[in-house]
């Protein structure tokens, strides 16, 4: 099971695959990044097909929704994005 920790968990992977990388490097790399990144929101884009079919349908269901009435705002909290992204989704 992956950390809650986003980095701790993908500099796990990665000293796991790349033995020869020292340990110093890598609590250098990741204070580095807690400290440009600290405290942030970030969003991480699946990619890939699966990423782009999941997304086809997330959108394909906010369309329906909409169509039945539903609000963006409603349909923002729902899906977890912004409603300035809903009324892009939704716009012919």
């Amino acid at each position: 099971m992956p950390h809650l920790d986003l980095l701790s968990d993908i500099f796990q992977r990665l000293q796991a695959r790349m033995r020869k990388v020292p340990n110093q490097v890598i609590e250098e790399v990741e204070q580095e990044v807690r400290d440009d990144w600290g405290g942030e929101r970030v969003y991480i884009p699946r990619r890939g097909e699966t990423g782009r079919m999941q997304m086809e349908q997330r959108n394909r269901a906010i369309r329906a929704d909409y169509h039945r009435g539903e609000r963006a705002e409603l349909l923002a909290r729902r899906y977890g994005i912004s409603i300035k992204r809903v009324r892009q989704i939704v716009s012919p």
